[in-house]
């Protein structure tokens, strides 16, 4: 978990959506997709949180890219059977 919380750090020093800050921000996604297909399901938890979290300040609405990557999780936990995990993320949309 410290290995997230260092990168999300280490792409907080570059511009989003800059090259550099997308090259973390795809690490990031790979390693925490690894960590919850190999059951380390607090990974899910913290997606969730930290999605949801940016999500409830209007970022869904505004942000086309962060849409992308939110919509991007839901489909991705549905794919591999994590419906709650993708409920979740769900509800901190629904209008």
């Amino acid at each position: 978990m410290t290995t997230y919380r260092e990168l999300l750090a280490r792409r907080n020093e570059f511009a989003i959506y800059s090259p550099e800050w997308k090259e973390i921000g795809d690490l990031i996604d790979a390693y925490v997709r690894a960590q919850i297909l190999a059951g380390h399901m607090e990974f899910a938890n913290m997606i969730v949180g930290d999605l949801g979290d940016i999500a409830e300040y209007g970022a869904y609405e505004n942000d086309p890219e962060f849409k992308k990557e939110y919509d991007g999780y839901i489909e991705w936990f549905r794919n591999w059977n994590f419906d709650e995990y993708a409920d979740e993320l769900e509800s901190f949309i629904e209008l």
